[in-house]
């Protein structure tokens, strides 16, 4: 895998340095899972997380778990969290790629599987939200 350019290729992880989701939260350092493009200019995208209080949530449903070596940059068991999607701009992702706060950390591409079966079975996303990401994954 290329380091010299941005990977945002469907299943892509990303580390993104003082991420803000501008969801009501503090910036914080985050690993990002690529769903893949939604167009040109922008990817769609889930949080992951290592804290294990989403697997007693009502969004249980809705995480897909990484298992300790899946990749070595998610050195804890982490969960994509897809109950919410994140649609990231990517000339800011490139520039934060250029500039530092976003690197690439591989791939999570072996889960993409089960993030679909996930999104399509979702109670938390709208319908057309699900559309927008299966016709992502499918294409």
């Amino acid at each position: 895998m290329p380091t010299d350019s941005l990977n945002l290729f469907k299943g892509a992880l990303l580390h993104i340095k003082s991420f803000d989701s501008h969801k009501g939260h503090d910036p914080k350092d985050k690993f990002i899972f690529v769903v893949g493009k939604k167009n040109p200019s922008t990817v769609i995208a889930f949080l992951i997380t290592s804290q294990k209080t989403y697997l007693q949530s009502v969004y249980a449903r809705e995480i897909v778990r990484v298992e300790v070596g899946v990749n070595r940059h998610l050195k804890k068991e982490s969960y994509i969290l897809c109950h919410q999607q994140e649609l990231l701009d990517v000339a800011e992702l490139e520039a934060g790629f250029t500039h530092g706060p976003v690197s690439n950390c591989g791939s999570l591409r072996v889960l993409l599987p089960q993030v679909r079966s996930v999104v399509e079975d979702s109670d938390s996303l709208a319908r057309r939200e699900i559309e927008e990401i299966l016709a992502v994954l499918d294409s």
